[in-house]
């Protein structure tokens, strides 16, 4: 991810607020220094690219939490967002990646039945296919487990540095 004062600028960024809306007991025991150290060391060892996946998804979820909540609904992510619809498609994108991590089991589709679920993997697949991830895409779709290959920790750190680069912007305006 950027670099370490960058990192350390989008950390204070993401600790201010949501100390502005939390409890200093219900603070997240994570921070995005601290987080990215992790991943750095991951992907160094080189041999548990579902680690950094599941890690970059921490630290997008820290990056992307919004008025105390860690996970931004979609109401939020499209006021904070919403000068830039490139950008929320890319915050959509990494909560959809943190879900297929996190929550394997299916969740209920927007608008359907009662009943009608969908799988987070699909929902991954769908948005990682609009940013023409092909041979990734391709991948997820023959076999969900790729979800635990090297080419999805290169694409989710890919995808996170976009993330940084874009917070960082926004830190500037």
């Amino acid at each position: 991810m950027v670099d370490s004062r960058q990192r350390q600028r989008l950390g204070h960024a993401v600790l201010q607020r949501l100390q502005a809306h939390l409890d200093r007991d219900r603070l997240p025991p994570h921070s995005v220094e601290a987080l990215c150290g992790d991943l750095e060391a991951l992907a160094r060892a080189g041999n548990t690219p579902f680690a950094v996946t599941m890690t970059v998804a921490l630290i997008a979820e820290l990056l992307l939490a919004e008025e105390g909540e860690i996970l931004p609904n979609e109401l939020d992510l499209q006021r904070r967002f919403s000068h830039d619809k490139d950008s929320r498609a890319l915050s959509y994108l990494l909560r959809s990646l943190r879900n297929a991590c996190f929550h394997p089991a299916a969740m209920a589709k927007a608008g359907g039945k009662r009943g009608d679920r969908q799988r987070h993997i699909d929902d991954l697949v769908h948005r990682l296919d609009k940013r023409n991830v092909r041979p990734l895409t391709e991948m997820l779709q023959r076999d969900y487990t790729a979800l635990r290959s090297e080419r999805m920790a290169e694409t989710a750190i890919m995808l996170l540095d976009e993330l940084g680069c874009e917070l960082l912007h926004s830190l500037d305006r």
